[in-house]
């Protein structure tokens, strides 16, 4: 009985925790992306620098993914190059992660999904490289997001349509 109840207990406090967590990561994201419409980019910077480590303990890679991509849109608008590319690449190199992480029968989803995230990531970077006068690494970059795409089946594949 008392193990029982301890277990109980246990259960609940840990879903109470899973639950404020999960408040916690919305109310983030929510102040990232409303700072982000208005175009305030360094408030979206402060924040998601506040947000990555929170997101990385919900060991959500999708999640973590997806505010260094914003970070480096936000680096990218506010014309700092350096940040912007180092923000970039840690996206790419989380969303490699999630995929060599990904099993089963969600394998191929997670990969379609990050191989899109990816097309996105490396085309922000490319630009940036481009506009720098590095046309060599953003050719190479452009490149990569043509394999990532692949072969269309047909031309409805040509769009990213989600």
């Amino acid at each position: 009985m008392k193990k029982s109840l301890l277990f109980f207990l246990c259960f609940i406090m840990t879903m109470a925790c899973y639950a404020q967590n999960e408040d916690t990561l919305a109310k983030l994201k929510d102040s990232i992306y409303g700072y982000y419409h208005r175009s305030e980019f360094s408030e979206v910077v402060k924040l998601g620098h506040e947000a990555l480590p929170v997101f990385e303990e919900s060991g959500d890679l999708f999640e973590v993914a997806g505010c260094y991509n914003v970070l480096g849109i936000a680096y990218q608008r506010m014309g700092q190059f350096k940040e912007a590319i180092q923000s970039y690449e840690l996206c790419a190199e989380t969303l490699e992660r999630l995929k060599a992480s990904a099993e089963g029968e969600k394998r191929e989803v997670v990969n379609a999904l990050c191989n899109r995230n990816l097309r996105y990531t490396r085309n922000n970077m490319a630009e940036i490289h481009f506009l720098l006068g590095e046309y060599d690494k953003a050719e190479q970059l452009y490149r990569n997001c043509l394999e990532l795409l692949g072969e269309p089946k047909d031309t409805i594949e040509l769009l990213d349509v989600s």
